[in-house]
């Protein structure tokens, strides 16, 4: 396998840790609903692969609600990144209600490269590979009103009062057209975001769609079928005989890797609360978390360098310099005699 599963431990809570290659995926689950996820991986530029130096730590929990305990937790999660940047969050319970309700929130934190959100919507769509995954669920749905509308229309007609002797033509009729309609309308959604999806392909389509979207929210649901995956992978490495089915339970883990590598770095953008922290030592990220959510002594973190570059102030005063009379004599101001020659007589 390409990929490695352990278990790990901090002191805001317990979960899991993928190895694969040089890139590192962290879950941990915490009190309140509340999960951290930490990452560093590679990307492609230029055919080439670009390993990244910093880890990058996520905390994120749905969205508050309006209640005096969701209060209480906002409240003290930002008392203590105003105490660690010493910037200011204004958290104040009239505050939290703008939040929540209307404007959502969004405080870039410099004195130590964080930032704090409250998005009310999911910001961006869906990444390449999410999606596709989410298509493939939901075309797998589809196929139920499929079959279940395609043959009850045939129910429909022999319970219909068509006079006996059409009947059979009629029937014939709609096995012929009821197919072609269904791939012309198909065809003409192509160009969507869900792809094909003709008439009688789309109520269970849509009910499919709705319902693994939602489960997408919940940060455990892919995590989890990838953990099922891996562990039968593991059995059938002890045994012989099962290269195809280790083949194709190996495409299953590929795949929900694949969703996983996405949806880390999505979680910003999701609907809900998260605080953003990029260090290049992972230990910085965890010692951070550790503090926002169960207090104690600030701790020290290190903070990333900038950028920009910034231009050195010089000590050098400033001299006047008094102009100075030259005998310079500009060649095009100088009066040149004119000379006369002897007349021939």
């Amino acid at each position: 396998m390409k990929y490695k599963l352990e278990s790990i431990s901090t002191n805001f809570g317990k979960g899991v840790r993928i190895l694969k290659n040089e890139d590192v995926y962290e879950q941990i689950s915490c009190d309140d609903g509340i999960y951290a996820r930490i990452f560093k991986e590679s990307y492609k530029e230029k055919d080439k692969t670009i390993n990244t130096k910093d880890y990058h730590g996520i905390i994120f929990r749905p969205l508050f609600e309006d209640t005096e305990k969701d209060y209480e937790k906002f409240k003290t999660l930002t008392d203590r990144l105003q105490n660690i940047s010493g910037e200011e969050i204004p958290n104040a319970k009239v505050k939290f209600m703008d939040y929540i309700s209307h404007t959502g929130l969004e405080k870039e934190l410099d004195a130590i490269d964080a930032t704090v959100r409250i998005n009310l919507k999911n910001k961006e769509g869906l990444p390449e590979k999410t999606l596709g995954w989410l298509n493939s669920k939901s075309h797998s749905g589809g196929f139920v009103s499929d079959i279940a509308l395609y043959f009850g229309g045939f129910a429909i007609m022999l319970n219909s009062n068509i006079p006996p002797d059409n009947l059979p033509n009629a029937l014939i009729a709609y096995g012929i057209v009821a197919p072609i309609l269904e791939g012309v309308t198909g065809l003409m959604s192509m160009d969507s975001l869900f792809g094909w999806c003709g008439l009688l392909h789309a109520p269970s389509f849509f009910t499919s769609r709705i319902i693994h979207r939602k489960k997408l929210e919940n940060p455990d649901y892919i995590l989890d079928k990838f953990i099922k995956n891996y562990t039968k992978l593991e059995e059938m490495g002890n045994s012989v005989g099962n290269q195809k089915i280790f083949s194709k339970q190996s495409k299953f883990a590929d795949r929900h890797l694949s969703v996983i590598e996405e949806l880390f770095p999505f979680t910003e953008h999701q609907k809900g609360f998260s605080i953003n922290y990029d260090s290049p030592n992972r230990e910085d990220v965890v010692d951070l978390f550790n503090y926002i959510l169960k207090g104690g002594n600030v701790p020290k973190i290190s903070k990333k360098k900038g950028n920009k570059e910034k231009t050195a102030k010089s000590n050098t005063e400033k001299v006047n310099v008094k102009p100075v009379k030259t005998n310079f004599i500009n060649p095009w101001e100088i009066e040149v005699p004119k000379i006369e020659g002897k007349k021939n007589g």
